[in-house]
């Protein structure tokens, strides 16, 4: 029994050493990491009640920079020499660097799309960029902060090193009881850094660059630069796929049924909750033009409609390609629909109010890698759009001035803004659209203040001028024989159930599936379009309440555009007598349907 608990004291005494010879080592390595941030968000999460996943990450995060520390602690241990410590601290403060001056000066961590501008960047261009930022505000901001973590670094050191000899020199007795000690703290903290350390071998290992996105939240630099890596690495193997899939399979034709004239148009909406919207009985009159279309017969609502995700690269992907997840299909493993028109004989343009937004996103890199490529651009469109711009109006006139469509037949996607958060940055403030106020919103909750409601009325302008974006476009094709479908990616919150604004990347339940992933869908027809297509109109009135998700659209539309094509499945046409509802998966976990069977939140959003 006395050799086992030597040798278990001894083992303690052995991992201890890297903390107790080089304590500062480990404290700077957490610090330029971002350890001040992390235990914030804890000591906020803990006081307010927040989501113990995301407490859960910063934990995760802790220990993992730990473990960085300890290792580079006990490198330091081994060879205690300027020309070990040197190169060791500096790619620390390097990078911290390089991760500050990003987030300072363009709001981002490192990210793919930095990569990709280093690995594409030449040296006339990288001068620019130095003569550009040498001496710039961003630079002294970033070189103050190193110099200010060097400072606290040296003084760690050089204080640290004379406690500890003066502890060694006059406490020698106790020196075994305090290692031992140190080895029985530290060990269940590296054991659980290893552990977490599991990530970055299923990112190595994972072939989809969306899913490493979702999943994993890097906050340090390294972490930040490894999964960049990781998720360039996987976009380009999805997408090298997802073009040679296109390119083989993006094969139709029009039947016989679409000689006559006919526009498509499909609105892809931004976090709008359907809660929020008058057509689906919010109190308030958020949606006054579509009701007036609604009034008119012109107009057609879908009731049950949800998002496979509740993340918009994830959303688009699977909806603009050929795949249905409740078969367990990849996005990539099907063509891109907008080439399938287009090689239908459709001119396709598409026009997207979030071509630049926030360009330097991991989320926004996987999207655009996906929607802009270079072969997708040759294949699927006729034509998009140069510019995004502050409102989405302002993108419709943009395609009014710019395309003039001859064609007798036409694809028209827009993409928009919506409700994207900050929601009153999405609105122009006028009184037209400064509607709503916080007077305006009367539900009663214990966790709404006048602030909160003001963020409620905020969002419901944004939704109303929403709808004045969808009339505009409206009024574009009223006198051409146009169908127009519209439906947001996802949905969102708005302190609707809880004290909580956005969209959680967490664990799901049924409140959440009814604000987040809900989306509104409807269906607005000419005049024209009523006239010659009856059956079809006919069709859209018993799909009212008919369940679908939003990956299987596609067979509709090819249905509605008269595309023959051996990937349409009527089936998984909601408009078809054939069409059968599937299982709605949501994140790819679960059954949204077995989740919300018997459950009903209107008093949540109809409360007036």
């Amino acid at each position: 029994m006395r050799k086992i608990v030597a040798l278990l004291v001894s083992f303690f005494k052995i991992i201890s050493i890297p903390v107790c010879r080089h304590f500062p080592v480990i404290i700077v390595v957490m610090l330029m990491m971002g350890m001040m941030e992390a235990c914030r968000n804890i000591m906020a999460t803990l006081i307010h009640n927040g989501n113990p996943v995301y407490m859960r990450g910063q934990m995760i995060s802790l220990s993992i920079w730990f473990l960085i520390g300890y290792v580079m602690a006990a490198i330091v241990s081994k060879w205690n020499h300027w020309y070990v410590k040197a190169p060791l601290y500096f790619i620390v403060f390097f990078f911290a660097a390089v991760q500050f001056f990003l987030i300072d000066n363009f709001l981002f961590p490192i990210s793919p799309t930095y990569l990709m501008l280093i690995a594409e960047t030449n040296g006339g261009e990288s001068k620019e960029f130095l003569n550009q930022y040498v001496f710039s505000t961003p630079i002294v901001n970033t070189l103050l902060y190193v110099g200010g973590y060097a400072a606290i670094a040296f003084l760690l050191c050089f204080f640290g090193e004379r406690l500890r000899k003066l502890f060694v020199k006059r406490q020698s007795k106790l020196k075994p009881l305090v290692q031992t000690i140190v080895g029985i703290i530290v060990l269940p903290i590296l054991y659980y850094g290893i552990n977490a350390c599991e990530i970055y071998v299923y990112m190595a290992n994972c072939q989809s660059g969306e899913r490493i996105r979702s999943m994993f939240k890097p906050q340090d630099p390294f972490s930040c630069l490894y999964s960049s890596a990781m998720i360039m690495r996987s976009v380009e193997r999805e997408m090298d796929h997802a073009k040679k899939v296109t390119t083989e399979r993006a094969t139709a034709t029009l039947g016989n049924e679409a000689n006559d004239s006919l526009n498509i148009v499909l609105v892809i909406g931004e976090s709008y909750i359907k809660q929020h919207s008058q057509l689906y009985g919010y109190p308030l009159q958020t949606t006054p033009y579509m009701m007036a279309e609604k009034q008119k017969g012109k107009l057609f609502t879908l009731n049950d409609v949800v998002s496979p995700s509740n993340t918009t690269s994830t959303v688009l992907k699977n909806m603009l390609c050929c795949n249905s997840i409740a078969r367990g299909e990849e996005w990539f493993d099907a063509p891109f629909f907008p080439a399938v028109f287009k090689n239908a004989g459709y001119e396709v343009y598409l026009w997207d109010n979030q071509k630049t937004f926030n360009a330097n996103a991991d989320y926004s890199f996987t999207l655009n890698s996906f929607l802009y490529s270079p072969e997708f651009d040759k294949i699927a469109y006729t034509a998009t759009n140069d510019t995004s711009y502050q409102y989405d109006g302002q993108i419709v006139e943009d395609f009014k001035k710019k395309v003039e469509m001859k064609a007798a037949h036409n694809l028209v996607i827009f993409h928009l803004m919506g409700q994207h958060n900050i929601q009153h940055k999405r609105y122009p403030h006028i009184p037209k659209f400064d509607h709503f106020t916080a007077d305006s919103i009367r539900k009663k909750a214990n966790y709404l203040n006048k602030e909160k409601k003001q963020m409620i009325a905020e969002y419901d302008n944004s939704t109303l001028y929403n709808d004045y974006v969808i009339h505009q476009i409206i009024h574009l094709f009223e006198n051409k024989n146009t169908i127009l479908f519209y439906l947001s990616d996802h949905g969102e919150e708005v302190f609707d159930f809880r004290n909580r604004i956005g969209r959680e990347h967490g664990p799901l339940f049924d409140k959440k599936l009814f604000f987040e992933y809900q989306v509104p869908f409807m269906v607005w027809c000419s005049n024209t379009f009523i006239r010659k297509h009856p059956d079809t109109i006919d069709a859209i009135k018993k799909a009212e309440n008919k369940p679908l998700m939003s990956d299987i659209l596609f067979n509709t539309l090819f249905n509605v555009a008269g595309i023959q094509t051996d990937i349409y499945r009527q089936e998984d046409d909601v408009l078809h007598q054939s069409y059968q509802s599937r299982k709605r998966i949501i994140e790819g976990q679960l059954d949204y349907d077995k989740e919300m069977q018997g459950k009903r939140f209107d008093g949540l959003y109809k409360w007036q």
